[in-house]
């Protein structure tokens, strides 16, 4: 017996070569439809949802039972699953929690984090979006929800990043097609504060121009302010897209998995294999957010 946690790609690679061989896994799976962040955050213009769906239905097929509205710390936990006779336990957490900047101002009505907006508009088919918007960030998140924002009606929609534009983790194809569609991108701009207006809405973004400085360890010249004087740019939405994180809290209960130095779960990078006999762990709860291609991987 052997079960998956997390429908993501990791989840789902990791069940279907376990089917090849002759297992026949479950997945358990915290939402409503599995394919983790794949249907969840990434755009249908990106991922069409058939070929998603078309996947799906042949790792089933294989005879993995795929169970959902299942969530860890809440319907079942890791002493559960082990003492139910699972032979093995894949962890597929993923990291979908969201970074904050801790920006005074933050806690405003109008600052949302880009995965739960993602999430919204994909699962839901609608979010709320400002008329002039302000994304944070330079990963796919942030492409993705600026795309999406221009989609839901946003008149203008702008990125801040820290760096340059070649440094921009997001792949050059998205940056290129959402400057075609009319995305704005603000690159060496740091933002400082958000700026309220008396109902506790957001009314602007002040930010610093910023200059490359020394390189820093992870191999980029570090964003330097050029001048303490701040650009003041008016909005009424922000969304940050900064990064995620996996908070293990309450999800392992009596159990907790030893973390590495970036507080992801750490595992042996042959096996996969966790501080707890007999549960295993890969993909982004693992190393922390990659590419959906390194979380198949991980599988």
């Amino acid at each position: 017996k052997i079960a998956m946690v997390g429908a993501g790609p990791a989840g789902l690679s990791c069940a279907y070569f376990l089917a090849r061989i002759g297992h026949t896994p479950t997945i358990l799976q915290a939402s409503v439809r599995p394919g983790g962040m794949l249907v969840q955050t990434i755009p249908a213009y990106r991922l069409p949802r058939e070929t998603m769906a078309r996947e799906i239905r042949m790792i089933e097929r294989m005879g993995v039972e795929i169970v959902t509205e299942k969530r860890m710390g809440t319907d079942f936990t890791l002493r559960s699953l082990l003492e139910e006779g699972q032979d093995a336990i894949f962890l597929a957490l993923g990291a979908p929690d969201s970074l904050s900047m801790g920006l005074p101002g933050e806690d405003a009505d109008g600052v949302v984090q880009a995965v739960p907006f993602l999430q919204r508009y994909n699962i839901r088919g609608s979010v709320e979006v400002g008329r002039n918007v302000v994304v944070i960030g330079g990963g796919n998140a942030a492409i993705d929800a600026a795309r999406t924002a221009l989609r839901l009606g946003a008149q203008t929609v702008q990125i801040m990043y820290r760096r340059s534009q070649e440094e921009m983790p997001a792949y050059e194809e998205e940056v290129a097609e959402a400057l075609q569609e009319g995305v704005t991108i603000h690159c060496l701009t740091q933002p400082v504060q958000i700026i309220k207006d008396k109902k506790n809405h957001v009314k602007a973004v002040s930010c610093l121009r910023m200059g490359l400085g020394t390189f820093d360890a992870s191999g980029r010249r570090r964003p330097m302010a050029q001048s303490q004087d701040p650009l003041t740019i008016e909005v009424d939405q922000v969304i940050m897209a900064i990064g995620q994180r996996l908070d293990l809290a309450g999800l392992t209960g009596d159990m907790p998995l030893m973390l590495n130095d970036r507080r992801f779960i750490s595992v042996d990078p042959v096996t996969g294999a966790t501080s707890i006999e007999r549960v295993y762990a890969g993909g982004d709860c693992t190393e922390g957010p990659s590419s959906v291609v390194e979380a198949i991987a991980a599988g």
